[in-house]
């Protein structure tokens, strides 16, 4: 018999899992070559996981592959989409407005017509799946992977299958809701009636996206909008509309920027124009999804509490879990005998110990009790749940990361557990992100490029590893490896071993350098704020020994970087083996060489031979083969144009209170570091963050640049987070040019006497 793959974990209904079968079912029956005979569902003690035969996974993955080379069949597929996208839109609308009396014949209809639009909507999504693509996507990787030069291939993969989102709800909920606000900061923060008008029809429209704030699946009304905005700020306003902006700009050149990334890399038309439908179809996934979304909360509100009144007059909450969907309907339709409910009973009480169903040539057959138990033992299934190895798609971060891991669900309420964790989910859920931001990675068992995970922890530079199918299998708290440059995940039963040492190269760009290396203290440190700090090279020991062998190769290769740069001006800054350690800062030895012209190679020549005397010069150091140097670099760093600038320190004490210190000047920051001006200063309670989390920030004396105080936020913000990685008081040098923050280095502050 196949050996059988795992595909999806978590809590669960009964209702819902016999309706996935259903659509599985239909999907097989209309999906050509696809000869999917068995899909096994076993739910124990609330949860479930469904089963896949290895060979018809095999097949799955064929069919995919195919189906987005058929421009055809893609086409017709999205005119499919849209069509029932239509009817279920129009049946929410339509047939499930709120407060409609109705008896429970129509209850019942409207139940068992709501459960046939989900499970055409579930036979539909099956093709959305990255799982039954993931053939194609190591098409366009091989592609890329076989580029000569210096690409990220997550950066290009990333621009060529990006996704328009203004289609999106999510997209215009935003827009909407800029509107909304910026009526209610106008008029002084008062609601009038005909913005409360508003607000009630903006809960209609949108209420629907923030699910699950019910003991069913509600989503959120007027009055949690009306929260929201009382509590709204000119500076919250700012900050969104900015985040919305540039959301808009990205939808708006979507094609415009896939197609000339496709351009520059020489990409063969057919090979664009599948990753393109890839992108249209993880588009696709995104709009099914959201309008799912809505028909179930639609049906929450209207049906379920009838349906639930009239069911539970014989079973409790956990019970009405393991009632299939025609059970529940016929119970609504019209009151059965007492037997019927003393035999529905029996048999519920078997199903929440185990139940097991199968599809087998489109018929499903439902076992529960002990009989569940040998049917699931009959498969063997075991080597899936002790797989070592899992692969996913890696769409942010760099290196590895190494730690336990925490599983997560729908209802996650709890997000301090994922302190020092890698969080493990299905996919990833508004009220999960508070876990994220805490964790030391994400991982999903579902999702692509274009899934809300991937999005959501780019734009937050959370380490993530997407589409981890089997991932689900791993146990709170086991030890994982995950490789953030192949999408591997590796149980760890111990440490793994140190990898041998490489040599490093001459020249290696800030974005690829690991902690590890030996490049100097700064450059570490750069390592962990990389996202957020200018674009970047090293000149590294053998790139010093270079220039001692044979001065122009190192001449050659530092312009081909200064090419690849991009930048019309660099500063050039020492990183020295101790600099900005645990132990020494060795702030002001060493001198940094700023508005260096990029094309004048010869002036950057002389700075790189004064910089390696300055390192052989610190008394004490010793001398290698290398001309006495040893885990030194000198870091070439894109030139800033800031409008202001600073240094942040956490851990001051002011009036009593641990607060943060924040000095700034106009300009650039080295006016300040020289001493050559006195700065501007403010001050920042920390325990007004950690206790109200987006509440008002009052600054002593307000902050200089008003128009960067949407930036303020996010200061603080790396300023905490930092703080606790460094596990002590530290200071950050930052700079704004109004559009964004930027930082620049970062150290452990000294011990103060």
């Amino acid at each position: 018999m196949n050996r059988m793959i795992k595909d999806h974990s978590g809590s669960w209904m009964l209702s819902s899992g016999i309706l996935t079968l259903y659509a599985l079912a239909a999907y097989f029956g209309k999906t050509p070559g696809c000869n999917k005979s068995l899909c096994l569902s076993y739910g124990e003690q609330g949860q479930h996981s469904v089963y896949f035969a290895e060979d018809e996974v095999a097949d799955s993955v064929r069919i995919g592959y195919e189906f987005v080379h058929d421009g055809a069949a893609c086409d017709a597929y999205e005119n499919e989409v849209a069509e029932l996208l239509h009817r279920m839109e129009r049946f929410v609308e339509e047939e499930l407005p709120d407060g409609a009396d109705r008896d429970r014949a129509a209850i019942a209809a409207l139940w068992e017509a709501s459960n046939r639009m989900r499970c055409a909507y579930l036979a539909l999504y099956q093709l959305t799946n990255e799982s039954f693509v993931a053939r194609a996507y190591e098409e366009v990787e091989a592609f890329l992977s076989a580029q000569s030069g210096v690409i990220d291939r997550q950066e290009v993969l990333q621009c060529l299958s990006a996704v328009d989102t203004r289609e999106l709800y999510i997209f215009r909920e935003r827009a909407d809701w800029l509107s909304l606000a910026r009526r209610y900061l106008d008029a002084g923060k008062a609601l009038d009636g005909d913005l409360l008008q508003r607000l009630s029809e903006h809960a209609r429209r949108y209420g629907f996206l923030r699910m699950g704030r019910s003991r069913f699946m509600a989503g959120a009304d007027a009055d949690d909008y009306r929260e929201k905005l009382t509590a709204y700020t000119e500076a919250d306003y700012e900050k969104e509309r900015a985040q919305y902006a540039l959301q808009l700009e990205s939808a708006v050149h979507t094609e415009e920027r896939a197609e000339r990334c496709a351009r520059l890399l020489g990409m063969p038309q057919e090979l664009y124009r599948v990753i393109r439908r890839l992108a249209k179809l993880a588009q696709l996934r995104l709009q099914m999804r959201e309008v799912s979304q809505k028909l179930i909360v639609a049906r929450e509100k209207t049906l379920m509490p009838q349906v639930y009144r009239w069911v539970h007059r014989n079973f409790d909450d956990q019970e009405f879990r393991f009632l299939l969907p025609e059970e529940i309907a016929d119970m609504v339709r019209e009151e059965q005998p007492e037997r019927f409910y003393q035999e529905r009973k029996a048999e519920v009480r078997k199903r929440r110990e185990a139940v097991c169903m199968e599809l087998r040539e489109g018929a499903i057959r439902v076992t529960s009790g002990e009989a569940a138990r040998e049917r699931f033992r009959s498969y063997p299934t075991a080597e899936a749940a002790r797989a070592s190895v899992y692969r996913g798609i890696p769409v942010c971060g760099k290196g590895a990361i190494v730690g336990p891991v925490i599983q997560l669900d729908e209802n996650a309420t709890r997000p301090e557990a994922a302190q020092g964790r890698i969080v493990l989910c299905r996919s990833l859920i508004p009220n999960m992100v508070g876990a994220c931001v805490r964790a030391l990675a994400v991982i999903t068992e579902e999702g692509g490029y274009s899934s809300h995970a991937s999005v959501l922890c780019r734009e937050m530079h959370i380490a993530c590893i997407v589409g981890a199918r089997g991932v689900l299998a791993l146990r709170d708290g086991e030890t994982v490896r995950m490789d953030l440059e192949t999408g591997g995940i590796q149980r760890c039963e111990a440490a793994p071993a140190p990898a041998a040492p490489k040599k490093l190269p001459c020249f290696v760009p800030l974005r690829d350098a690991e902690e590890a290396m030996p490049v100097g203290g700064k450059a570490r440190q750069l390592c962990r704020i990389r996202e957020s700090t200018p674009d970047a090279f090293l000149i590294t020991t053998e790139g010093f020994a270079l220039l001692a062998a044979d001065p122009e190769a190192f001449i050659r290769q530092l312009a081909a970087r200064l090419r690849a740069l991009g930048a019309e001006s660099v500063i050039l800054r020492s990183s020295f083996a101790e600099e900005d350690s645990q132990e020494k800062t060795y702030a002001g030895i060493f001198e940094s060489y700023g508005n260096v012209d990029a094309r004048d190679g010869d002036r950057i020549l002389g700075i790189v031979r004064k910089m390696i005397a300055a390192y052989q010069n610190v008394p004490g150091f010793y001398q290698t083969e290398h001309d006495g140097l040893e885990n030194c670099s000198i870091v070439v760093q894109r030139m800033l144009a800031p409008t202001i600038s600073g240094v942040a320190i956490s851990g001051y004490v002011h009036k009593g209170y641990e607060q943060i210190l924040i000095e700034y000047v106009l300009g650039h920051l080295s006016v300040l570091m020289d001493g050559k001006v006195t700065p501007m200063r403010s001050f920042f309670r920390k325990a007004a963050y950690y206790e109200q989390p987006g509440a008002p920030r009052e600054w002593m004396p307000p902050f200089l640049v008003p128009s960067h105080s949407h930036l303020l936020d996010e200061l603080i913000y790396h300023v905490v987070r930092l703080e606790a990685a460094y596990t002590g008081s530290i200071e950050i040098e930052w700079a704004m040019d109004g559009e964004r923050l930027y930082l620049l280095q970062v150290r452990k502050e000294p011990t103060r006497g």
